[in-house]
């Protein structure tokens, strides 16, 4: 089957010997994007790659490379790459700033990249060309999540955070990068949510704001910035996205819960017409993360599971894939799977802002890519048929698998 399917796309990742790479989804006509990764060596020196990020139109990468000395702190640097290895730069290396997420603009052009610098509470969203050159600072904030509109002219920016008194601090606001760099801080009490979403049209986008900590919703605004309908309460936090056939809206509200991020129920909104949205009774609860497929028909949501074995008298956190189809209700289970500690850790408690820049769907719907621990306790990389109608396939090992969008 593997090698008699239709291919779409490619799968980037990093191997466990710290290189990045990519590969069709049967795991084959691999290719090193790098060829310097060195885990260790005699004189403690090492280097390696992570966060591999794809550009819009599936032709460029970026990642972060890791500079490891026996003293001092370890120079962080940015490279991008064609999609075969060629003509591969370091376009932004910074001791005092170490970059550690990566959100290509729509222009391919450009790369956003949140980073801090070592002993700062606070992040700086900065902005490097790929092709290497001047860099800029859009803000700062801790957090700091952001969503860029269609045409990559202008940002929505979300810098709030809960207090131990349980305020909510920060700011929401619009940031024009064309022609000049100017921000607009929106007139909006922000609530407990991360990553804000443009409409693929981009002419609204969505937040999640209150009156009082008792009135919290998501907030349907114009690109300006003008409040429009409120969509839904929820309590807690929130979580969403928007179909990219601009469709729907899909969210978690629910409590924090660590390592999740947030934990709670899925919900849908059918805002095809923005002016009239429309509630819709999805009824799944202890959901994790979603993500949406390319047409916005499907969604594939996590739910964590504890595995009892009786034998061993140990338990282990599994983790539940089902897809979703928005417009028949019908629910596919794919099955369980341990997931590696980065990706439970570092990507499912942020998937909101990890789906703005990635994404784990294949260009034609047809398939997922996931991270799961193998038999021999390794992280392995499995390509899943959304139908259901086949059993996952092992293809590589290494961790944070994610798929071209073209």
């Amino acid at each position: 089957m593997a090698a008699l399917e239709t291919k779409s796309g490619r799968i980037v990742y990093v191997g466990l010997d710290g290189h990045i790479y990519t590969m069709n989804q049967a795991g084959n006509s691999v290719v090193n994007i790098t060829l310097d990764s060195s885990l260790s060596t005699p004189n403690d020196t090492t280097h390696s790659y992570f966060y591999p990020t794809w550009a819009p139109n599936g032709k460029k990468l970026a990642f972060v490379g890791y500079h490891r000395k026996s003293e001092g702190n370890p120079e962080i640097s940015i490279y991008t790459a064609g999609s075969d290895g060629s003509n591969i730069l370091k376009v932004y290396s910074d001791q005092d700033q170490q970059p550690f997420y990566l959100y290509w603009l729509p222009n391919n052009k450009e790369i956003s990249f949140l980073g801090g610098a070592p002993g700062d509470s606070w992040f700086n969203l900065n902005v490097v060309p790929a092709t290497g050159g001047e860099t800029y600072t859009i803000g700062r904030g801790a957090p700091f999540y952001w969503a860029w509109s269609p045409n990559g002219e202008s940002l929505v920016v979300n810098t709030s955070s809960l207090t131990d008194s349980g305020a909510v601090t920060g700011r929401l606001a619009i940031v024009h990068i064309h022609p000049n760099l100017k921000q607009s801080i929106l007139s909006l009490r922000p609530s407990v949510f991360q990553s804000p979403v443009y409409s693929p049209d981009g002419n609204y986008f969505i937040v999640a704001a209150e009156d009082t900590p008792d009135t919290q919703y998501m907030l349907l605004a114009t690109r300006e910035g003008q409040a429009q309908t409120k969509l839904t309460d929820f309590d807690g936090r929130v979580a969403f996205d928007w179909s990219p056939d601009g469709q729907h809206i899909a969210y978690i509200s629910g409590n924090a819960a660590p390592p999740f991020g947030i934990l709670g129920t899925l919900g849908l909104i059918d805002i095809s017409t923005p002016e009239a949205p429309i509630l819709s009774d999805v009824d799944i609860s202890g959901v994790m993360a979603f993500f949406w497929s390319p047409n916005g028909h499907k969604l594939a949501y996590f739910a964590p599971a504890l595995d009892n074995d009786s034998n061993t008298g140990t338990t282990k956190l599994l983790l539940d894939l089902s897809v979703l189809d928005v417009f028949s209700g019908n629910v596919t289970s794919l099955g369980a799977f341990q997931s590696p500690d980065v990706m439970l850790t570092q990507i499912f408690p942020h998937f909101d802002q990890y789906q703005r820049s990635s994404t784990i769907w294949s260009p034609d719907g047809n398939y997922l890519v996931i991270n799961a621990i193998t038999e021999d306790e390794t992280p392995g990389i499995y390509v899943v048929n959304a139908s259901g109608n086949f059993p996952p396939r092992f293809i590589q090992h290494g961790v944070m698998p994610f798929w071209s969008r073209k």
